[in-house]
């Protein structure tokens, strides 16, 4: 790999790191019983929660709810994430764990 070949990455990796804060994804739990709206930069920015679930004696479940359907659009994230780097990278083998840009 050239020197130019490397700057025109970094400067496309750059341009996909800006890209990604506009990502959205949406994450939920429960068969759709809570759904959540999560942004490139990690923040809830819309909570939906199944009227059904608005029993006070639910409440446990309802937070337990809530957390998977974080973990969900968390992982949605990162798969995102993982498949754009791998556009941007075409054939490069780096090592596991190569965060870019650096």
């Amino acid at each position: 790999m050239s020197l130019g070949d490397l700057s025109s990455m970094m400067n496309k990796a750059k341009q996909m790191q800006e890209n990604i804060k506009n990502l959205k994804v949406e994450g939920q739990s429960g068969a759709g019983l809570i759904k959540l709206n999560m942004s490139g930069r990690y923040e809830v920015d819309q909570i939906e929660i199944d009227p059904s679930l608005l029993d006070p004696n639910q409440k446990e479940i309802l937070e337990d709810l809530v957390r998977a359907a974080f973990n969900n659009a968390v992982a949605n994230m990162e798969e995102q994430m993982k498949a754009q780097m791998q556009s941007l990278t075409g054939g490069l083998n780096l090592p596991a764990g190569f965060k870019m840009p650096f």
